[in-house]
């Protein structure tokens, strides 16, 4: 009677980086993975594999930093569009504003009379006068006051109303306002002033000369 063939044991696959007759499981618990540099299984969520002691050993950590990196250049790009093109919005509409208040401007000074046109420079240059001779009326004011240091004159700016600035012959200006400055007493006190000036020359540049300073 005649024997059954032999058959030959299979002999399992080495895989390089693992122990002899050692492979790597078929199926692994959950959470757990095989370390990148030494193929032992290890925690997904380890930083460190018990084995080798290589860093991140499942990738999950580089997984996780790649994604978040990829978010903030997402969002990076995004903020750098909406305000880019905010920007050319706004540029644009500047832009058409401009050209349209150029267009209005050009017409409005087409539209003027040579004498329009001389009246309307005489009174900014006025308003410029006006402004200098408020700055040099306090000068003067100040010289008068028993406590220079502590006056303080209502804005030019914000409190332009509280100067009363009037063009007299002469190239004389008087200025009416009030200041806040300490007596002889050291009290502080508020005071009514009027000072006329007689400027010569440029606003500027040219001469302020006090004619009156009148503190009550």
């Amino acid at each position: 009677m005649s024997k059954p063939p032999l058959i030959p044991k299979t002999v399992p696959p080495v895989i390089p980086g693992l122990p002899p007759k050692q492979s790597l499981p078929q199926s692994l618990p959950q959470g757990m993975g095989h370390c990148r540099t030494c193929r032992q299984m290890i925690a997904i969520l380890a930083h460190h594999c018990p084995h080798c002691g290589a860093p991140d050993p499942s990738g999950h950590y580089a997984q996780q930093e790649s994604r978040r990196q990829s978010r903030t250049l997402l969002k990076n790009i995004v903020v750098v569009c909406l305000v880019g093109g905010l920007t050319v919005w706004t540029v644009n509409g500047c832009l058409k504003m401009s050209e349209e208040a150029r267009q209005r401007e050009a017409a409005r000074q087409a539209a003027m009379t040579p004498e329009q046109r001389v009246a309307e420079q005489q009174a900014k240059q006025d308003q410029t006068i006006a402004t200098q001779s408020i700055f040099w009326a306090q000068r003067a004011v100040k010289q008068k006051l028993k406590s220079p240091a502590t006056a303080k004159f209502p804005g030019e700016i914000l409190h332009r109303d509280e100067y009363q600035v009037q063009k007299l012959p002469d190239d004389v200006w008087r200025v009416r306002s009030w200041v806040d400055a300490q007596n002889s007493f050291g009290a502080l006190i508020r005071s009514r002033w009027t000072a006329e000036l007689k400027l010569s020359g440029d606003p500027f540049t040219g001469n302020w000369q006090t004619v009156k300073v009148e503190i009550e």
